[in-house]
């Protein structure tokens, strides 16, 4: 596939963590994909940075990435190992700020050879006509168990309601970056909570391209149900609105309540049917009530404007001719 005749230098991030059965097969995939790519442009070569963030691993996986470091003229190989794991969204972030001062764009995928490398053309093509961000979604697959199904497709479900970000089943992390956009954004990505839900409010409106998805036999995959429902937390938390403006609308509510109750003690104090102390007390306390949930809904409010939105980028440039 050609893929145009500027040539360029790409950047590929790869989080691993005990990777050490696998990782082989996958960068043999990898850089065959990337070594033919390379090749295709006209007028030129390119050459590819693959960098492997090992998310503290306690087997050998970064002597199996030294092991790759000059097999081919144009791919560089390189490892970085983390301290510590840090987790997936630590690693990834890791790798991008490594790679982005130097290269063009930077690709992060996964080193369990479930996401296909054999897309990366396409998303490099989508990148050379313009696009800074390219989304990729997998494809349902049959294959996986109906627990796992339900909870991915749960989790972005629930968090696309609550945030209202153009966010589908399967867009995971498999994407294409800009390296400038990258450079851009570094001071917000350690603070965005998901960087596959930063890029959608980012790029909401960028290409996506969809894929099948591999299912490696007997491996257990590395999010479960625990930490989907983390990221769900946190991409709620971080993108939506919804649970603060909530409190407003339960204060609105409980005062329009209190009007009701009001109501409806007064009636039955003339009526005789009430005993002594009971309306002042239930007036005390419905309109206490609503007014503490008013005054909260107030401020997250405040929150929402001096905290929740001021931390975001006003605005990112694209391109400056």
């Amino acid at each position: 596939m050609i893929i145009s005749n500027r040539s360029f230098i790409g950047g590929i991030v790869v989080p691993a963590f005990n990777e050490q059965v696998g990782i082989s097969a996958f960068l043999d995939r990898l850089l065959d994909v990337l070594s033919k790519v390379s090749e295709s442009i006209e007028g030129g070569k390119s050459s590819f940075k693959v960098c492997v963030v090992d998310d503290g691993s306690s087997d050998g996986t970064i002597d199996v990435v030294r092991s790759y470091s000059s097999r081919y003229e144009h791919i560089q190989v390189e490892g970085i190992s983390l301290i510590k794991n840090f987790g997936y969204q630590g690693a990834l972030l890791a790798g991008f700020e490594y790679l982005s001062p130097n290269t063009d764009f930077v690709i992060s995928i996964d080193a369990d050879g479930e996401q296909p490398p054999e897309i990366i053309p396409q998303l490099i093509q989508k990148w050379k006509e313009g696009s800074v961000v390219v989304h990729t979604q997998r494809k349902i697959n049959q294959r996986l168990s109906f627990l796992k199904k339900w909870s991915s497709s749960l989790y972005y479900r629930s968090l696309a309601l609550a945030s209202g970000l153009k966010i589908k089943p399967g867009m995971a992390d498999f994407k294409l970056w800009d390296s400038s956009l990258l450079r851009d954004v570094s001071d917000f990505l350690p603070n965005s909570g998901s960087t596959r839900v930063f890029a959608i409010w980012l790029a909401p409106n960028s290409p996506v391209i969809t894929y099948e998805q591999s299912v490696v036999e007997l491996r257990r995959s590395r999010f479960t149900f625990r930490k989907m429902l983390q990221m769900a937390l946190g991409g709620m938390v971080r993108y939506s609105d919804l649970p603060l403006r909530a409190g407003l609308l339960v204060g609105l509510l409980s005062i329009i309540a209190t009007f009701l109750q009001f109501i409806f003690v007064v009636a039955s104090y003339y009526s005789g049917k009430t005993i002594s102390g009971w309306s002042s007390l239930m007036i005390v306390i419905t309109f206490s009530g609503g007014m503490n949930s008013f005054l909260l809904g107030l401020l997250c409010e405040y929150l929402l404007r001096l905290s929740f939105r001021s931390s975001f980028p006003k605005y990112i440039c694209k391109n400056i001719d």
